[in-house]
């Protein structure tokens, strides 16, 4: 969140929405005392414009943030969070707070000795068996001296 806050344009907004769960709404624009008056129809206007402006780059920021926290899980949490029934909806809608608690769902089912996740355990045993090294040496070339 820290990095969507600091980075994103008006990203203070898109960190909110993903904190809180709820997406930030702006209030509705009251109508200009004077509609006769130009200056105060400019002003409107302007206001009307830039809070469009503001909650078109909150849904394109929510959208990018999705991808940014979907790339920041590792192999083995993505299979724990696709094995979920909501996954593909929360994908086709790149809802980032959808996925936010998919993902938090997929963490705290993560014990060691979670048997849930039988292909994942699996996975993460092969590969603990694969990159295993002794000293600088691999696997292969420790059991080939």
């Amino acid at each position: 969140l820290e990095y969507v806050s600091t980075h994103y344009k008006q990203g203070d907004y898109t960190a909110e929405t993903i904190e809180t769960g709820t997406p930030v709404v702006f209030p509705d624009l009251e109508d200009p005392e004077d509609s006769r008056d130009p200056m105060q129809m400019r002003r409107w206007e302007y206001k009307m414009k830039k809070q469009e402006d503001s909650t078109a780059l909150l849904k394109e920021n929510m959208k990018t943030a999705f991808s940014l926290m979907w790339g920041q899980c590792t192999e083995t949490l993505k299979a724990r969070v696709m094995q979920g029934s909501e996954y593909e909806d929360v994908k086709s809608k790149r809802d980032v707070i959808g996925l936010d608690k998919l993902v938090k769902r997929g963490v705290q089912g993560a014990g060691k000795g979670s048997s849930k996740n039988i292909s994942v355990n699996f996975y993460n045993a092969l590969m603990r068996v694969l990159t295993l090294r002794q000293g600088n040496l691999r696997a292969e070339d420790y059991l080939e001296r």
